[in-house]
């Protein structure tokens, strides 16, 4: 395994060490054996600064297939910001002039990604990319927008569960309204 990755997505990350890392020029867009890069952990694992160190070093923003092995597949690190509720990353990547209309090979869009979770942080992502005017008629590969795929997840989760959407949730789909 990289020192790169280690440092991001060890026990501690720690944003000295993977600066020293890369000062000593390592290379900031390496793979571990399941294809994953260091800006996916830093994404993951909620580390914004070390994400602006890793992007402002050189790490590829858009790798279409930043984790390939992932039952999400194809959905570079600017969906993976979207997946993991991370608003300022996803602002962050936009801010460099990353389409916020992007599909993935699916046609999934980053709304799209950002509603299949109900916690704050997707509702934020949800929230910017509205204000960024985003497509909200576009469709993925089934024909579906974002607003039938938030109505679809909560029909089920009312069949199984027999519990009404939570205030995220219904939040979520007033905003897609």
């Amino acid at each position: 395994m990289s020192l790169l990755i280690y440092a991001v997505n060890g026990d501690e990350p720690d944003y000295e060490i993977v600066k020293l890392l890369i000062d000593s020029e390592v290379d900031v867009n390496v793979r571990d054996n399941n294809g994953d890069t260091p800006l996916c952990f830093a994404i993951e694992n909620g580390l914004f600064e070390i994400v602006q160190l890793l992007v402002e070093s050189g790490a590829v923003i858009e790798h279409p297939d930043a984790r390939p092995h992932r039952s999400y597949q194809h959905m570079g690190h600017l969906f993976l910001a979207s997946l993991y509720g991370r608003a300022n990353m996803l602002d962050f990547f936009l801010k460099r002039g990353l389409d916020p209309n992007a599909k993935n090979a699916e046609g999934v869009t980053l709304l799209m990604t950002a509603i299949q979770e109900n916690r704050q942080g997707h509702l934020e992502c949800v929230k910017l990319l509205i204000e960024l005017g985003v497509d909200l008629q576009a469709q993925n590969k089934d024909g579906e927008s974002a607003k039938m795929i938030l109505e679809k997840r909560l029909k089920k989760q009312k069949e199984e569960s027999g519990v009404d959407p939570d205030e995220i949730s219904y939040q979520m789909l007033q905003i897609l309204t």
